[in-house]
């Protein structure tokens, strides 16, 4: 049977197909033993109203200090604590399609390469999701989650991951009860310092001759690690450089300049509505007038190198450059002047004022066993064929769907006033649609001790 045979196609067949062919890409996050799945929260959606937002109860533990136990004090009891944690369906659909034409001219049966690919699509898509949901619930301030999970080492001496930092980072987490982290995700930069400080230990088997050789699992602290580039690791200035020159001698009309490769043509004052790439001379063509006009049309930028500066006029004549917090990598400007027949400018060199400190900024998850619980939640059409007769001579179209459940275990998906049926990613991202699990009191809050999530920021 032809993926694209609509005449024998069988969406459960297929369905089936895909659970069975070998994933290539193996994503760490669903490799790490850290998602519990709870197929029982399928069948909850649906007695619940909308059939995507579901709110379900998890028991706290005992607690209370004991009493005097002397033949006068009173027993007296204490009940379990209850939370609430809501959890929300993150829906997902895509399409791929095929001319009629592609397979009369190759004459291939594409079935086994589109489910391959197919399988693998949807798991980098769950891990994109679980990674999005990861940076939402580390903006959550509330309960001193975020500053007493994050060990953010970028600014201390030693800004790369070291001997100490996993177990420092995990007992700041949870105190005494650390042992609850099983499993950490590195970008491959961090693992490669680790392994060059020989700070991983590789696991070994003994073959059937008795020969022991390593395997590419390693461990860290104890903890088992997964290196995946799918990690954060992002660009940081942690201080603007600023750059500046100074016009010397003013420019007269024809007079050129150029900036990051971009050429300007100096026009006299009065010229009509000069072009993108021309600067009027001013009034009285001072070094001044021109300093404060270049900056004026650098400043307006949207786009390119400039755009990626804070550009203004500092001690008259001066055009000034300060590095903006989101350009990593972006050094001195790129400046020269070209004198027309006749004309006289000049200009000072490009002067460092202040040296930028860059960075990029690695992101290293620590995780524990059922950190996330799961569900496959269903489409009522997974997977269809759709044909179209006539575009390009006949294409057909295979569509998927998905509805899948991740919820991070102490955090709650905090609905908006506008109810949210499937979240984008960009919302899963956004810390104000996460809430530490609350108590039936709706005040307190799921102890974060016990909650398996860690990062470690670092500069390697």
């Amino acid at each position: 049977m032809g993926v694209f045979n609509s005449k024998n196609w069988n969406s459960e067949v297929f369905g089936k197909y895909l659970e069975t062919v070998p994933r290539v890409k193996q994503n760490a996050l669903l490799r790490a033993g850290v998602l519990r799945e709870r197929p029982e929260i399928r069948s909850m959606l649906t007695e619940q109203t909308g059939g995507s937002y579901v709110t379900v109860p998890m028991a706290g533990h005992i607690g209370g200090d004991a009493l005097n136990y002397d033949g006068n004090t009173d027993i007296t009891a204490t009940g379990l604590d209850t939370y609430l944690q809501s959890m929300i369906v993150v829906g997902r659909s895509k399409a791929w399609k095929e001319m009629d034409f592609s397979r009369d001219i190759t004459g291939k049966d594409f079935m086994e390469t589109i489910a391959a690919q197919v399988g693998d699509y949807w798991d980098d898509v769950d891990q994109a999701t679980i990674l999005s949901i990861l940076k939402g619930i580390f903006g959550v301030s509330a309960n001193n989650f975020r500053a007493q999970h994050t060990l953010d080492i970028t600014g201390s001496s030693s800004a790369s991951v070291g001997a100490d930092t996993l177990n420092t980072a995990i007992q700041q987490a949870a105190g005494a009860n650390k042992d609850i982290f099983t499993a950490v995700i590195m970008h491959s930069v961090v693992a490669t310092h680790l392994e060059n400080l020989q700070l991983l230990t590789y696991w070994k088997e003994t073959d059937s001759q008795g020969v022991e050789r390593p395997l590419k699992i390693a461990s860290w602290n104890g903890r088992t690690v997964f290196v995946d580039d799918d990690v954060p690791a992002e660009e940081t200035v942690a201080t603007p450089g600023v750059w500046n020159f100074a016009v010397s001698t003013p420019a007269a009309a024809g007079d050129k300049i150029t900036v990051f490769g971009t050429e300007y043509t100096f026009v006299a004052n009065d010229a009509e509505s000069p072009a993108a790439d021309q600067i009027r001379v001013g009034a009285s063509g001072t070094a001044a007038q021109q300093a404060a006009n270049i900056a004026s049309k650098l400043s307006a930028l949207t786009s390119g190198p400039a755009a990626n500066y804070t550009i203004e006029v500092t001690g008259s004549t001066k055009v000034q450059f300060t590095q903006k917090s989101t350009a990593y990598g972006w050094g001195a400007p790129a400046v020269s002047a070209e004198k027309a027949a006749g004309g006289s400018i000049a200009l000072g060199s490009v002067t460092e004022t202040v040296a930028p400190v860059e960075y990029i900024t690695y992101t290293t998850y620590v995780l524990g066993q059922g950190a996330f619980d799961t569900c496959d939640c269903g489409a009522a059409t997974p997977n269809e064929i759709w044909r179209d007769p006539k575009t390009k001579g006949g294409e057909d179209w295979l569509i998927t769907r998905q509805r899948k459940l991740f919820a991070p275990m102490g955090f709650s998906f905090v609905q908006p006033s506008a109810a949210i049926v499937s979240p984008t990613a960009a919302q899963l991202e956004t810390a104000a649609r996460w809430a530490p699990v609350t108590a039936s009191d709706g005040i307190t809050c799921y102890d974060t001790k016990t909650i398996p999530f860690a990062r470690i920021l670092s500069r390697g």
